[in-house]
């Protein structure tokens, strides 16, 4: 039994569905029941559990070899349901509920390059769960993701699909190897099924370190016209990231991260990757996609 938890998510009911494929017996776990029903769909039994009640993680890990977790709660606005509460303290008690439970393997979605010093509050977070995944005693998986091309191809690639103009977080000048939410679900899926026991960081990127400017570029030819540039200075952005925080942590907190994504060096060679997984979806594959799905089926 391959235990997931988040997996009413993006990323997590795409691991889910990775590993049903693959024909192996997974649980699927979330807060919610309701959300988890599309997944039953595909044979995966649905359990409801929350990171924030320690009481409620060993049922739901019982019986397990491995845990694969994608569950945060970075963009949550629920009270109590808050970074700190799931991310930090909740992490913990996963780990420590996976040891009660004997599991195998723990694997557990980070951000690339994540350290416990970082200026965005959520990379802290992934850092220090992996500081108390590594101090488990567990045999673990950490996988370090880049950027999802998903997100960003939403922020800059709708409003041009769209026909309006585009805002650039910061000069959009900095390389970035934004990842597809696809790629990083396969990876973790096949890491979940790896023989052996061996503690591993994987960081995973896509395969092109690509600008903002240039995301921008990739889906104007697709669309087939240029559209305007605006573009949100540093200075400001790291005021304002300053002031909202008390009021808005989830608006701080992306802010925070554009700026991050604006100024810090995240150039990655996906070449092992690949070696090791796969070819990799590229930016315009999907970007062309995204176009695909916009437009709806033809008429």
């Amino acid at each position: 039994m391959i235990t997931v938890f988040g997996a009413s998510g993006e990323l997590g009911s795409r691991v889910v569905r990775r590993l049903r494929a693959a024909g192996h017996p997974v649980r699927a776990v979330a807060r919610r029941r309701d959300r988890l029903q599309p997944l039953v769909e595909v044979g995966a039994s649905i359990v409801s559990a929350d990171l924030r009640f320690p009481a409620t993680l060993i049922p739901a890990c019982a019986g397990s070899s491995v845990v694969v977790t994608t569950a945060n709660a970075i963009v949550s606005r629920e009270r109590g349901n808050d970074l700190r509460a799931v991310d930090i303290t909740g992490n913990r008690a996963l780990i420590d509920a996976a040891r009660a439970a004997r599991v195998r393997r723990l694997v557990f979605v980070s951000a690339r390059g994540a350290r416990t010093t970082d200026p965005v509050d959520f990379l802290r977070a992934k850092a220090l769960t992996e500081v108390s995944l590594k101090a488990s005693g567990l045999n673990w998986i950490i996988v370090g993701s880049a950027p999802f091309m998903d997100v960003w191809g939403a922020v800059y690639g709708d409003a041009v699909l769209a026909g309006r103009p585009v805002t650039l977080f910061g000069r959009g000048e900095n390389p970035i190897p934004f990842v597809a939410r696809d790629d990083v679900a396969r990876i973790t899926a096949e890491l979940a099924l790896s023989p052996g026991t061996l503690d591993e960081v994987v960081e995973v990127g896509g395969p092109e370190n690509l600008t903002a400017e240039q995301v921008v570029e990739i889906f104007e030819r697709v669309a087939g016209a240029r559209v305007r540039r605006r573009h949100f200075p540093r200075g400001l952005m790291q005021v304002l990231a300053a002031l909202v925080r008390p009021v808005n942590p989830v608006v701080s907190r992306l802010i925070a991260a554009s700026l991050w994504n604006d100024t810090a060096d995240l150039r990655f060679d996906a070449g092992p990757l690949e070696a090791r997984f796969g070819k990799l979806i590229r930016f315009e594959d999907f970007a062309l996609q995204r176009a695909a799905s916009r437009r709806g089926p033809a008429s």
